[in-house]
């Protein structure tokens, strides 16, 4: 059975642009095979990710796979090339290292999950 987890940063304000910015690099040029390569080595299934705009501006993230938070754990501990990239990145636009974050344990707690078959549980089902 996959786990997910989603989480958030907020994006700084004079950083609005780099948002787009950053999904440009990701969806249109090398950095696209870069990132669907480390997302296989990591164990991921999904990532999916949104940009709210009120009541803060903010870019939410989706991760699925089946061990995420080992997948997060490897992550944060390999120094991948692309992981550099990429939190430095999250960091000019957000002010957060995701690196340091990630690496002190699971930036979110699922607080109850809904599905069409199986109702409400606090944990996947």
């Amino acid at each position: 059975m996959a786990e997910s987890i989603a989480f958030c940063y907020p994006v700084k304000a004079g950083n609005e642009h780099k948002v787009e910015e950053l999904m440009k690099h990701l969806l249109e040029t090398e950095r696209t095979g870069q990132h669907d390569r480390r997302s296989h080595e990591l164990g991921l299934e999904e990532v999916k990710v949104w940009r709210q705009r009120t009541p803060v501006d903010m870019v939410i993230v989706y991760l699925k796979g089946a061990d995420v938070h080992a997948s997060m754990r490897k992550r944060a501990t390999e120094g991948h090339e692309f992981d550099k990239w990429y939190d430095s990145m999250i960091e000019e636009i957000t002010g957060v290292h995701v690196g340091r974050h990630h690496s002190e344990g699971p930036p979110s707690q699922l607080l109850f999950h809904w599905h069409h078959e199986k109702g409400h549980s606090r944990t996947h089902h």
